[in-house]
């Protein structure tokens, strides 16, 4: 990729791993003729953080005839994911109970948003915490209100896009975000702000929730995916797994229109790093 000009190393394309890349990426009825080590594959699966996506995207008799004794492993791997993601639904819920009678509207960013609307398969992508964009005048508001509610700071972390992540003892984290880091509108140099994106016209409702909670458009979505996960965590893949970017190719969609459509709102990836991305997922398809 030559905006990034990421150097990853070699990997043998073992059985196991064209196992866990066919059932991740691939069309999900396909059976896989090779022989294969089921417990290397599912371990394997695991430290790419595969596992859920796996689980997930498998029709149940194939996993079981292809994976044996592991597909119940990967199987709860989705199965976890799924429920801390309807328990995340639920602290937005929380959430927007404080902050409708304030008049304080937020935007629901990353993974959470892509399970709200349903464009990945449920329990195929993890999330990490509760990420929510709210308007540059209202973050200390909503953040009283937070605390006031039983959350706590956890680490100073004042950084551009956001303050101290706070975390509630049964609701979890949340942190809450001043700018979409590294996504920008066409023409600008800085990060999108809400009032950035309402007014071009780059959000809209979650569904099932109240009026006052927004998602992104679904190229913001694919562009702040990309962004994160190339640009801020591309050289230490520890700190976010690569293959979660990824996976948001493939959900939100790896054909050239959707990587151009994105990439309006990217400086840091140019042309020919989207069209690498996109080829390599549709290889993996």
């Amino acid at each position: 990729m030559r905006a990034l000009r990421l150097n990853p190393p070699e990997v043998p394309f073992t059985p196991e791993l064209r196992w866990v890349l066919a059932r991740a990426f691939g069309p999900a009825d396909r059976p896989f003729d090779e022989a294969i080590d089921v417990r290397a594959a599912a371990d394997l699966a695991e430290a790419l953080g595969l596992a859920p996506r796996v689980g997930a995207r498998t029709p149940s008799a194939l996993l079981a005839s292809e994976a044996g004794e592991e597909a119940p492993r990967l199987r709860r791997a989705a199965l976890a994911v799924t429920a801390t993601n309807l328990h995340r639904v639920e602290v937005v819920r929380a959430v927007a109970d404080l902050a409708g009678p304030a008049g304080i509207p937020f935007v629901v960013l990353k993974g959470l948003a892509i399970e709200l609307l349903s464009l990945a398969p449920v329990g195929a992508r993890a999330t990490t915490d509760l990420d929510l964009l709210v308007p540059e005048e209202r973050v200390a508001d909503l953040e009283r209100l937070l605390v006031a509610a039983g959350w706590r700071s956890s680490e100073s972390l004042d950084l551009e896009q956001h303050g101290d992540p706070l975390v509630h003892p049964q609701l979890g984290m949340v942190e809450v975000h001043r700018v979409v880091l590294g996504v920008r509108l066409p023409g600008s140099r800085r990060s999108v702000r809400f009032s950035d994106l309402d007014a071009a016209g780059l959000l809209r409702e979650a569904p099932g929730l109240p009026s006052h909670v927004r998602v992104p458009a679904t190229p913001v979505l694919l562009a702040h995916s990309l962004v994160h996960g190339l640009v801020q965590h591309g050289s230490a893949p520890s700190s976010y797994p690569a293959f979660r970017v990824l996976g948001d190719v493939a959900d939100l969609g790896p054909d050239t229109s959707s990587l151009a459509a994105a990439g309006a709102y990217l400086r840091e990836l140019d042309a020919e790093d989207l069209a690498t991305v996109g080829a390599l997922v549709r290889a993996l398809g």
